[in-house]
């Protein structure tokens, strides 16, 4: 035990050296004066901060995208892995219980028969819309499992996600713990030893040093505490998702009974703000995430009606335009 401890202490002080690197090669500095310029896999935040001190770069319907489900209206470009290479650090990710039609694996000739289960679908799997969803099925497992990957990977990176829940307890368990060492990376906010209601967020590093890397949320109270996930109206605020055809920058609630300036003692809510159209077009998303339409966004309406910048910042096709989604959550990371 000792001895693991002692790892993950050396894995969070290397982080430190290592994020702080990067979070200088992002924007341009120098690291013991030599000078480097931006780079590409983004900017992870300096560890020693709170978690509730960091802004993450979201990616909103992340599995719904052109590399993993060719077949469908994608929000995203990249495919999962893609998308944590290229700095994001939180997914939305819809999930429903399916049990795939036999006629679906007839008209394939045998070669997508897949079982019931958890399945990431942009509402019900066997609607009509989701016909293109049903020929390239994606089981929620899948998805954390590359997750998984990517910390495994990358022992000095934390990963949120946020999910749109229509699975049972069971179910959700289930997942959680058939993806090998899924579980064991799990942070949990009301685990005795964070307590985050009463002690506030841990830092960054504290979560690396721990090897709780993963952080999940369920828009479903009736899976509240499944397996470490957590309500997400327990421990945060949202704005209404919608900016319309990209005009409707007002920041309210999307809860009525939690303003997104609700206060706490002891500890912070964190500040989920979705900035992204009704129907996602790669085009329409190139004028949204622009640096200057996410600054007017945050500074003119969503910090003020929430008293904070955001933590996540939700976007459809995240690497439009230029990653220019990435460089403002930089911006407001070294604002901080």
């Amino acid at each position: 035990m000792e001895s693991t401890i002692s790892h993950h202490r050396i894995l969070a002080l290397l982080a430190v050296v290592a994020i702080s690197a990067a979070l200088a090669a992002c924007t341009g500095g120098t690291i013991d004066g030599i000078v480097v310029g931006p780079d590409d896999s983004g900017a992870p935040p300096p560890p020693e901060r709170r978690f509730d001190q960091v802004t993450w770069l979201t990616s909103h319907n992340a599995f719904a995208n052109k590399d993993d489900s060719p077949l469908i209206v994608p929000n995203q470009a990249q495919g999962l892995r893609a998308q944590l290479d290229a700095g994001v650090r939180a997914f939305m990710l819809d999930i429903h219980y399916w049990e795939p039609p036999a006629l679906l694996c007839v008209i394939t000739l045998g070669q997508n028969c897949p079982p019931p289960g958890v399945y990431l679908c942009h509402g019900e799997c066997e609607s009509l819309p989701n016909v293109a969803q049903a020929l390239t099925p994606k089981p929620l497992s899948g998805a954390l499992e590359t997750v998984r990957g990517f910390l495994v990977e990358h022992p000095d990176e934390v990963v949120t996600v946020f999910l749109e829940d229509y699975v049972s307890a069971d179910q959700l368990r289930d997942v959680i713990t058939q993806v090998g060492g899924l579980a064991e990376l799990v942070f949990d906010p009301e685990a005795p030893e964070w307590s985050v209601h009463a002690r506030g967020w841990p830092t960054v590093a504290a979560m690396i040093a721990a090897d709780k890397r993963l952080v999940l949320f369920t828009d479903n109270a009736g899976n509240d505490n499944v397996a470490g996930v957590q309500h997400d109206a327990q421990y945060t605020v949202q704005n209404y998702w919608s900016i319309g055809n990209g005009d409707a920058y007002e920041c309210v609630s999307r809860w009525s009974d939690i303003p997104l300036d609700q206060t706490e003692t002891g500890w912070d809510r964190l500040f989920v703000m979705s900035h992204f159209r009704d129907i996602p077009f790669a085009d329409n998303a190139a004028l949204d995430n622009t640096y200057d339409n996410l600054a007017r966004r945050v500074d003119e309406y969503c910090a003020p009606a929430a008293g904070k910048a955001p933590h996540f910042v939700a976007v459809d096709f995240c690497e439009t335009p230029d990653r220019t989604a990435a460089d403002y959550v930089a911006h407001l990371n070294e604002a901080r």
